[in-house]
Formats: C-alpha cells, sequence, structure tokens
C-alpha cells in the first residue's frame, strides 16, 4: 500500500484493510509454499504498517472513549501479528526440515548425479538460504516497528493522563477563585447598600440642620421687627 495513501485513510478504511491483509495471510498459510514465503512477509509487512496507521488514528480521535477503543483494537493485532508471524516460522521450519531431507536424499545419490545437477542443488540451497536470511530480517523490521509503536502508544497515554491531570487541576484553580469572587461580590455589595444608607443619613441630617437655622433665625427676626412695628403703628395714631 501507497504511504502516502495509507496516511489519508480513516479509522474503518484502516480495519477493514487489516481484515482483508488478516484472511489473505491465512490463507496463504493454511497451504504455504517456498513461492508464497515473499508473499506472506510483504502481507505481514503491511499489517504492521496498518497496525501503526491505526495507533495515528487513535492519537488523532476526538474522545478519550473512542481512543481506548482503538488502542484495544491495535493491541489486539499486536498479537494478531505475533500470532501470525509465529505460524509463518513455524511453517517456514516445516518448510526447510522437508528441503534438507529432499537435500539428504540427493546427497545419497550424488555418485549417480552429473556435475550439472550437483551444481542446481547447490543453487537451489543456496536460493532457499537467502529467502530465509530476507524473512529472517523482515520479521526483525516488523518485531522493531510494533517495539516502537507500542512505546509510542504507551508515551502518548503518559502524556494523556498528564494532561487530564492538568486540566482538572486548572478546573479546580477556577472553582476556587470564582468562589472568592462571589464572595467579593456580596461584600461589595453590602459595603455599597452601607455607602448609600450613610449618604441619605448625611442628607437628612443636613436639611434637618438648615431648616434649625432657618427657624432660629425667623424667630430672632420676629422677635425685633415686632416692637419696631408695634411704635411706628403708635406714632401714627399720636399724628
Amino acid at each position: 500500500i501507497n504511504a502516502e495513501y495509507m496516511g489519508t485513510m480513516e479509522t474503518g478504511d484502516v480495519l477493514q484493510q487489516l481484515q482483508r491483509t488478516e484472511k489473505s495471510i491465512a490463507e496463504k498459510l493454511a497451504a504455504l509454499t517456498e513461492e508464497d514465503i515473499s508473499t506472506v512477509v510483504a502481507g505481514l509487512h503491511t499489517h504492521a504498517q496498518l497496525t501503526q496507521q491505526l495507533s495515528i488514528c487513535a492519537e488523532e480521535s476526538d474522545t478519550d472513549e473512542e481512543r481506548q477503543n482503538i488502542l484495544s483494537e491495535v493491541r489486539a493485532l499486536h498479537s494478531t501479528h505475533e500470532r501470525l508471524s509465529s505460524e509463518l516460522r513455524r511453517k517456514r521450519l516445516t518448510l526447510n526440515q522437508q528441503q534438507k531431507t529432499a537435500l539428504g536424499l540427493g546427497a545419497n545419490s550424488n555418485s549417480a548425479l552429473a556435475p550439472g545437477d550437483a551444481s542446481a542443488t547447490q543453487g537451489a540451497a543456496r536460493a532457499v538460504l537467502n529467502t530465509t536470511q530476507e524473512i529472517t530480517q523482515g520479521f526483525r523490521r516488523i518485531r522493531t516497528v510494533i517495539v516502537e509503536e507500542a512505546d509510542r502508544s504507551a508515551l502518548t497515554m503518559n502524556v494523556l493522563h498528564e494532561s487530564t491531570r492538568t486540566l482538572q487541576q486548572t478546573l479546580h484553580r477556577h472553582q476556587s477563585l470564582g468562589a472568592k469572587v462571589t464572595g467579593a461580590s456580596q461584600v461589595t455589595k453590602r459595603l455599597q447598600n452601607q455607602v448609600d444608607s450613610d449618604r441619605w443619613k448625611v442628607t437628612a441630617a443636613l436639611c434637618f440642620f438648615v431648616l434649625v437655622v432657618l427657624y432660629v433665625c425667623w424667630r430672632r427676626l420676629s422677635f425685633v421687627t415686632g416692637p419696631v412695628s408695634w411704635a411706628l403703628s403708635s406714632g401714627e395714631s399720636a399724628v
């Protein structure tokens, strides 16, 4: 599968491709031949790549529940990959034993073989050895990819847990600050009410003081102007 195309695959597409790959590998392993070994190794490599892409989809998921489900599927795929790899190793050992038996039987009759036939037999043995080495290297690469992906998944989970804990601590701080702000608002409201009450009291006291002063002035003026008015009225009467 093209790596660029694989990077654009969704989770459902990756799972469907994994199912098809596993089915193809199982069919090849059921009747494994020397020609099918390279095909099975390529299928296992594709299986590992798809598993890695599924882990990337888990990191890009929106919810923790979806991420956990995908990671559980990734762990199950790792187990399936190990099982298929073990089955391939077992089948390969069986084929090697059969080839060794056939080569052993051929060695017993080497005296009757022509030099060209002996060379062909040795070439076939070297081809089998080269194929075995390629398969071993492929298994090592696949195992390295699986181990790296498992470590990456574990690191991602640790980062997610740390982020969740940080968010919870931030939420608790915000709730505490909200309670303090609410209390401060209530205190400010009480102080404002007290200021308004004091303002009305001062205004009423000032008005009462002004009224008292006016009343006193009015009484004083009445006491002074009373005799003067009486004297003027008496003088007019005498004239």
